[in-house]
């Protein structure tokens, strides 16, 4: 075995240098629909030691990488039976590589075993590409909702097939589902200490979910509307969420009770947001206005008028003395709370602000919008400094990571992004 496998390398490595593909062809070096303990073995056994003598061949990454692009070219628009395995062992020998593989053309390929789900395919072309033997990462409907662990590990994710989805930020790992929503799951909250993950959802329920196992720990009930945002106190023992009934409900998390229930707006909340110590609470609703509200007696402290259509999003700054906003109206807007006075007016985007987010050092401000885009916004200026688009489809919800590095964006596109912020 040993000795048939020495063969197969040296000889697959030859045929790579001299672009004469036979077993190339008629031999996939690594079954990408095996299991996974049958996948590893092949890759460490056959194509980590083909690409090891292959980077000796030629001495540097990017020779190899011109001679695999040529043969690629090469396959393209070509039958099946022609090229076989050829494009797919191309593809597995590229991502053991580390070959870059964003807004290439790959069309007209027979991508036969080809292992796609650790690959950023981000805008390739696979138009005419035959995939049928291909493996991609787990599919998903649109995202709603996206949220970052306090520690910055992991990701939360609500979607419109009902539910949580728990992703390792490292390695993009997706790590636990949590099933048990009927309708959208409109939106997700780690609490402060990072052991639940609250969500809020269209089949008019609140759970709270075991952030390591997937479990639902508990299911908070007893309304007759959707629910479109939750956010736990930053003191773990109460949580908010808004309702299409326009009220605002407090629960204590311990004992699944509702403390109280917040009267004053007149249609769908959609956003509930909390200040950093924990005692006003703010709103955004389809009445186009903002509110915030006293938490120990829950009472109405201001009610922000500005606003020309619906708000989405509302956020605290983390030293709590501005409050961001976005609306259908197409800006986002900032908010003094100790007086209530709008301070600056954030205009560039072309359609609705769904999502907005301050980072944690509080000197940007990042905005999702239905016009396909994020933006990152300059708070002491009011200037865009970065535009990051790649979406096909409205961003609806986005997010810092806690060490204000990345931002965290998903979409009806079907897909999660992290940016780089300093990069774009």
């Amino acid at each position: 075995m040993e000795y048939i496998t020495e063969e197969l390398i040296k000889q697959v490595v030859q045929e790579i240098v001299t672009q004469e593909l036979t077993l190339f062809k008629s031999h996939a070096l690594i079954k990408a629909q095996a299991k996974d303990y049958i996948r590893h073995t092949q890759t460490r056994l056959i194509l980590k030691p083909v690409a090891k003598q292959l980077l000796t061949a030629f001495h540097n990454k990017s020779c190899l990488e011109k001679q695999l692009n040529q043969i690629l070219s090469g396959l393209q628009g070509k039958p099946a039976l022609e090229t076989g395995y050829a494009a797919g062992n191309l593809f597995n020998l590229m991502q053991q590589l580390q070959i870059d593989f964003r807004s290439r053309d790959f069309s007209k390929l027979t991508l036969w075993q080809a292992d796609l789900r650790r690959m950023n395919l981000h805008q390739v072309n696979f138009q005419n590409s035959d995939l049928a033997k291909c493996v991609f990462a787990e599919t998903f409907s649109s995202i709603l909702s996206v949220a970052f662990s306090p520690d910055g590990k992991l990701i939360a994710t609500g979607d419109a097939d009902c539910k949580i989805r728990l992703w390792q930020v490292a390695d993009s790992k997706p790590l636990v589902t949590c099933k048990g929503h009927t309708n959208w799951v409109r939106s997700v909250a780690f609490s402060p200490d990072g052991k639940i993950i609250a969500s809020g959802s269209a089949d008019h329920t609140v759970r709270l979910w075991d952030a390591s196992t997937g479990q639902c720990l508990k299911t908070l009930q007893g309304h007759t509307s959707r629910v479109r945002s939750v956010a736990f106190s930053f003191g773990d023992r109460i949580l908010a969420s808004g309702y299409d009934d326009s009220t605002i409900r407090l629960w204590q998390v311990s004992t699944d009770q509702c403390l109280k229930t917040l009267l004053g707006h007149t249609n769908q909340v959609w956003s509930v947001a909390w200040s950093p110590d924990g005692h006003t609470l703010a709103s955004g609703s389809a009445d186009q206005t903002v509110r915030l509200w006293q938490v120990s007696t829950g009472q109405c402290l201001r009610t922000l008028q500005a606003h020309t259509d619906w708000v989405w999003s509302v956020a605290f700054s983390p030293d709590g003395q501005l409050l961001a906003s976005g609306s259908d109206d197409q800006t986002v807007r900032l908010w003094d709370v100790s007086t209530g006075q709008c301070s600056r007016t954030l205009q560039g985007h072309t359609n609705w602000v769904w999502s907005v987010a301050f980072s944690p050092d509080g000197q940007f401000l990042a905005s999702g919008s239905n016009d396909q885009t994020v933006r990152l916004w300059d708070i002491s200026t009011g200037q865009a400094l970065r535009t990051l688009q790649g979406y096909a489809d409205g961003v609806r919800s986005v997010a810092f990571s806690p060490d204000g590095k990345l931002i965290a964006s998903s979409s009806e596109d079907q897909t999660i992004r992290l940016w780089d912020i300093s990069t774009g």
